[in-house]
């Protein structure tokens, strides 16, 4: 029996969690009704497996039937979790302050709570004294409709409207200062607002030691999880270097802070004292796990924390595995929805990789020199957690930071005395503020030594490979490749290696696929960007974007154009921009005023003619576009945003305005794509139709 196997036979929470995950991702790609008896019914087969009896020989049946029914389980409380928004009126609310607001561009955002349905909803606020200052908690008074939360319907675009349902949000607001106030008299209290308010007060504690600037927010968000001011940039850095795990909160965090109150409270840990001792631990981590606002990363370090001070009060060795299978088991019950959530996913995968196969990597060298065993030691822990996400990495940032093992080297032992040098200075400020203030001196320059390394390594040759665009299968069969890559290198067994090979030859199969479809691709994408204008005109691995110079300029656009070209892998992009004066071509289309000749298509802009009246000597036209300021005439056929009408070619354009023959398409919710026929003489269009 190999390793793997007998750690599937000792961490049977690690069988239960494969099962009960699967029956999450199944529910969702499904959508049946909600339906407790399903539930129920599973729930109750697994409590009759717990409290019955049954013999060895019944195990070994029984094994695939509890698989089973926690897949079942996983599947309906998935599906009965699952948060479905409905239309709000427009009316008076009074709701509570879940948070506090951050800045999101020209205005203030937070979650608010309403009070007569518990319904969270993102609130933007214009920017004023009284949002800035609010804390969470206080009550306000509004006056409008909640809108549900909707997708733009752009390709490849970040499914923002899934992302907020599955943290049970599915409303927006936007509230001028004329339309809330604060009801200055009352306030809700509890747990968690009271560990945001005291985060808060540590912040402003840490910040009157003299700790400012970046620094202070990079030193705020590894301490203290507050991550809402980090500047773009520099999250991009450790983005780049392999090190943005470092700025969420999690096992190294919470490990610092078990130290810490090991030192305190460690006399208690014997006889009969060990009580109060695994009681005090418990409420120090989960107190730090409340102050760092439940993250999913510090969530699962603190349940995994929680059962190893629990198994050693009870002289229990841990099973690390059955650890952290049962810790994901409770934390999926408790929110099926954070299986999708990319720090649940990044943690567990980081952690699993390390538990499995830092101890094999680390064995493979020693050495009797103390510097060089520890720099071993960081070197396994960093690749061991980069082989675990990469295809996490590779799908959610689509990019390689190639020197990750250098930076987090450098990195995580810094991480930890940060963390250590925080901790003493909020809580010697009070009462010995000159040591305090000196310690926030070291501080400072540790953190500055820390990004200013991290700048360095950024911008070493060839330091991150970006643009990487997998597709789904690409990135399945790559990973079990890299698995059974590892497994055969571990335990030279050769069905492990005709697996991988197998594996790669399908990779390198949907490789060849994805290639021959982008030589023979050839559309029209019409985006749906509010007050822009962005049209992709893409042949084979070549885009022309057709947009407005001040579009142009908009990061948004910038936002839109780097997805689509990747998913569609791009190699070659230029940008026009809509001029009524000029003459502007290139390999793929050229434009004449309003006109477009694009692949032999000949397609009308009405947006670049001043005249209100189209010509009566209209020429042939294969495609019409109605983009913002389109003639009166033709609302009906496009009431917002864009419109498309596909023309018979061979007809000049009616004189009768009212009647346009051909298919109407807007893309007012989502964008229009319209495929084109590669292999036709006449350039056939195949369909218009929203993405």
């Amino acid at each position: 029996m190999s390793d793997l196997s007998k750690r599937l036979q000792q961490a049977p929470f690690l069988r239960i969690i494969i099962s009960y995950a699967t029956g999450i991702i199944l529910a969702e790609w499904v959508s049946p009704p909600k339906n407790p008896l399903c539930f129920l019914i599973s729930l109750s087969l697994i409590l009759l497996l717990i409290f019955g009896k049954e013999s060895h020989k019944q195990e070994v049946k029984t094994g695939p039937l509890i698989l089973i029914i926690f897949l079942s389980l996983g599947f309906s409380w998935s599906v009965h979790r699952r948060y479905v928004p409905k239309e709000l009126p427009c009316k008076n609310y009074v709701a509570v302050l879940d948070e506090y607001p951050s800045e999101k561009g020209n205005s203030l955002r937070a979650t608010i709570k309403l009070m007569d349905s518990g319904i969270k909803l993102f609130a933007y606020f214009d920017k004023s004294e009284d949002i800035a200052k609010a804390q969470p908690g206080m009550l306000l008074f509004f006056n409008g409709q909640p809108q549900l939360i909707t997708n733009q319907g752009n390709p490849f675009e970040f499914d923002y409207q899934k992302y907020a349902r599955r943290n049970n949000i599915g409303h927006r607001i936007y509230l001028k200062k004329k339309d809330y106030h604060f009801l200055a008299s009352d306030k809700l209290r509890n747990l968690r607002y009271d560990a945001l308010i005291l985060r808060e007060k540590l912040l402003s504690r840490l910040h009157q030691t003299g700790v400012e600037g970046e620094t202070f927010k990079v030193i705020s968000a590894i301490t203290l999880g507050a991550r809402d001011n980090m500047d773009p940039e520099t999250t991009k850095s450790f983005s780049r270097t392999g090190t943005l795990h470092v700025l969420a909160v999690s096992g190294g965090n919470v490990a610092v802070i078990y130290v810490f109150l090991y030192l305190f409270f460690g006399f208690l840990n014997k006889g009969k004292t060990v009580i109060f001792f695994t009681i005090f631990i418990l409420s120090g981590i989960w107190a730090y796990t409340l102050i760092t606002g439940l993250s999913p990363s510090v969530l699962r370090a603190a349940v995994m924390f929680s059962f190893i001070t629990a198994g050693k009060s009870i002289k229990r060795g841990p099973d690390m595995y059955n650890i952290l299978a049962s810790s994901a088991f409770i934390l999926l019950f408790i929110k099926p929805s954070l299986l999708f959530d990319v720090g649940f996913q990044l943690s567990y995968a980081a952690v699993f990789a390390i538990v499995f196969l830092q101890p094999k990597l680390f064995n493979l060298f020693y050495s009797r020199y103390w510097i060089i065993d520890k720099f071993w030691l960081f070197f396994t822990v960093s690749v061991a957690a980069q082989v675990g996400t990469l295809p996490f990495s590779l799908w959610y940032f689509h990019q390689f930071p190639v020197y990750f093992w250098l930076s987090n080297i450098v990195v995580i032992p810094l991480v930890s005395l940060l963390l250590y040098l925080t901790l003493f200075v909020i809580l010697s400020a009070p009462f010995v503020p000159f040591i305090a203030n000196f310690t926030a001196q070291v501080l400072t320059l540790t953190g500055n030594m820390m990004l200013r390394f991290l700048h360095f390594v950024e911008y070493l040759p060839c330091a991150v490979i970006e643009n990487i665009y997998p597709t789904v299968g690409q990135l399945f069969f790559t990973t079990l490749f890299i698995t059974l890559a590892i497994l055969y290198i571990l335990y030279r067994k050769s069905l492990y290696a005709l697996m991988a090979l197998s594996f790669f030859l399908i990779l390198i199969a949907l490789c060849s696929i994805d290639l021959w479809k982008i030589r023979l691709q050839n559309e029209i994408v019409i985006f749906n960007s509010r007050d822009r204008t962005l049209i992709a005109f893409t042949k084979g691995a070549e885009t022309t974007w057709l947009t407005d110079r001040k579009t142009s300029e908009s990061a948004t656009t910038d936002y839109l154009i780097r997805p689509y070209e990747g998913f569609r892998r791009i190699r070659k992009s230029e940008r026009l921009f809509l001029d009524n004066s000029s003459f502007q071509t290139n390999s793929l289309l050229s434009i004449r005023k309003n006109f477009i000749n694009y692949c032999g298509l000949n397609i009308y802009l009405s947006q670049l003619l001043e005249e209100r009246i189209i010509p009566e000597n209209f020429p042939p036209i294969d495609i019409l576009f109605f983009i913002k300021s389109y003639p009166q005439a033709y609302m009906k056929y496009s009431p917002t945003g864009v419109g498309v009408v596909k023309i018979n070619p061979t007809t000049t354009f009616p004189q009768n305005k009212a009647s346009l023959p051909g298919e109407i398409s807007s893309a007012k919710e989502k964008a229009l794509i319209i495929k084109i026929d590669q292999k036709a003489t006449d350039k056939r269009i195949i369909e218009i139709r929203n993405w």
